[in-house]
């Protein structure tokens, strides 16, 4: 029984590019149990299997590649800190832009 890897995909930017990926690895001998997940641009495939892998997704997908090693793609926790971050920091920004305006606003006619 060969151990299945999880690998990046890079390049991958289409949720039916990476169904026609899953199902033409999976019509490959050796390749029934590969799984192509676009939301995290992982590919998990049989540890002896990924250059043949590779090799048909660079057939079908010029653009995509694996990222062997590395790092791995960051957990979901991680992703939803950053983009909460993300988000706290465009509220402040907001905000301020607000209180500029209003600031203008009131003054406007003390600057002409």
């Amino acid at each position: 029984m060969d151990k299945n890897i999880r690998l990046r995909l890079e390049g991958l930017d289409c949720a039916n590019c990476a169904l026609k990926l899953e199902k033409a690895l999976r019509n490959t001998a050796g390749l029934e149990e590969t799984k192509v997940n676009f939301a995290t641009s992982t590919l998990e495939v049989a540890s002896d299997e990924v250059a043949r892998a590779e090799a048909i997704i660079s057939t079908l997908e010029p653009g995509v590649g694996i990222i062997r090693g590395g790092k791995e793609p960051p957990a979901r926790a991680e992703t939803l800190g950053l983009f909460v971050r993300e988000q706290k920091n465009a509220l402040i920004k907001i905000i301020i832009s607000l209180c500029l305006l209003v600031l203008g606003l009131i003054f406007e006619e003390q600057l002409h």
